[in-house]
């Protein structure tokens, strides 16, 4: 009895062509390329998050510092260092250099000045005395609005101060900017 030869073909051979599976690598390439440009983006999103509270929490950690003194001053004792060139009460920006410094008298303390020095709040007292209350600001103003006048100057007609401030960080080669502006009632004598 004789043997039977097996016939091995490789037309019958059953599996994958080498044209199929570089198209099932470029399809997964390109699957992992989007899954990863997704979280790319998702993490960009988180980080410009993050620093954007930080830069908030600042802004209004050093906001709340000011309110807190300036409500307790005296209204006689509030002024600010120059005139600005309009009302605080229009839309327009104002100078940079006006109203840039508010100097007050509280119970506690005489003398007080919050002022922008290099970036920086920075509160001092009488004594000299300095303390940065923050980093990172663009702009501080202080004005006692006048209706109808473009005068900052403050005085006994007026009970309230308007503060602006403005803080720019820059991180990972992007801008992260945020605003306060409001009116703060000082203590009337």
């Amino acid at each position: 009895m004789g043997r039977k030869q097996k016939n091995f073909s490789y037309r019958y051979v059953k599996g994958f062509t080498i044209i199929e599976l570089i198209i099932a690598v470029a399809i997964f390439s390109i699957i992992i390329a989007a899954i990863h440009q997704v979280a790319v983006i998702g993490e960009r999103t988180w980080d410009r998050g993050v620093w954007q509270a930080a830069v908030q929490q600042m802004t209004r950690s050093a906001y709340r510092d000011m309110l807190r003194e300036i409500r307790s001053a005296s209204l006689s004792s509030l002024s600010t260092t120059s005139v600005i060139t309009s009302s605080c009460n229009d839309t327009e920006e104002p100078d940079a250099d006006a109203c840039d410094k508010v100097t007050f008298d509280t119970p506690d303390d005489t003398g007080v000045m919050y002022y922008l020095d290099d970036g920086q709040i920075v509160r001092e007292n009488s004594l000299g005395a300095r303390r940065i209350i923050t980093g990172n600001v663009e702009e501080l103003l202080f004005c006692c609005p006048h209706s109808g006048s473009n005068s900052c100057e403050c005085d006994s007609d007026h009970d309230y101060l308007d503060i602006r401030i403005k803080i720019k960080k820059i991180t990972k080669g992007r801008d992260i900017n945020y605003s306060l502006r409001s009116q703060v009632g000082v203590r009337n004598d």
